[in-house]
């Protein structure tokens, strides 16, 4: 039995160079037996690809027979308050979370949307159910469009312009810290009516130091291909 020199696998009396490492078998004691039967296949397999309209449709069924048996049973069974509003607007949600992305998947801009428009719309059920929507436009609806609102700004320079490693993430802790401040100021404005900020001027700074210095070392070349060269980029 030979054993890789490179690293130390255990070769096939078939193998003319490691599986593992790619490396060439050389054992004058042992030299590989051609006449051998390889365990490995002699041609290259591949898996058939999942067709994403069945997937859709299937997902589709399961999610709309979850909404319509919640209603039915609401109506016919539990009728204490219209309970079924919190499964039939999850399910929704639910759905447009997994399925536009089967169908519509060039179109990443559009499904990130959808994905905002239906949370946005999941919390209007939820404060339509609690009668009380003052928390849906004071705090969960600025967050919900400034979280859409920063996730397609990137999506859109990512697909739009091509941009290095450290201005994408250069661009992630700038949308951090800006979306830290905008949660603080929708809360404050909510709850003392005043718009001031405390703990994301700490997030925000920070995030401002770490986009500073990635500027300052894409604008050296020097430093930028010592960085990446050590980083791996």
């Amino acid at each position: 039995m030979s054993y890789c020199v490179n690293c130390g696998v255990e070769l096939h009396k078939s193998a003319t160079f490691c599986p593992l490492c790619n490396t060439v078998v050389i054992n004058p004691g042992n030299p590989p037996d051609s006449q051998a039967k390889t365990p490995y296949p002699a041609e290259m397999g591949s898996v058939e690809n999942v067709n994403s309209r069945a997937a859709a449709l299937l997902l589709t069924v399961v999610f709309a027979s979850i909404a319509l048996a919640a209603l039915l049973l609401n109506l016919l069974l539990f009728k204490e308050g219209f309970w079924s509003a919190f499964i039939m607007g999850a399910s929704l949600m639910l759905w447009v979370f997994t399925v536009p992305v089967l169908i519509l998947r060039p179109s990443r801009l559009l499904i990130i949307l959808l994905d905002g428009a239906v949370t946005s719309l999941y919390c209007f059920i939820i404060a339509h159910q609690t009668e009380d929507t003052s928390w849906y436009y004071g705090i969960a609806l600025p967050i919900i469009i400034m979280l859409t609102g920063f996730v397609f700004l990137y999506c859109y320079i990512m697909r739009r312009f091509k941009t290095s490693i450290l201005f994408r993430i250069a661009l992630i802790f700038g949308e951090l810290g800006s979306y830290a401040v905008g949660i603080e100021l929708s809360i404050r404005y909510f709850l003392y009516d005043s718009l001031s900020i405390r703990w994301s001027a700490v997030v925000g700074t920070s995030c401002l130091i770490i986009v500073a210095v990635l500027t300052t070392v894409m604008k050296n070349s020097r430093l930028r291909e010592e960085v990446q060269r050590r980083l791996h980029f």
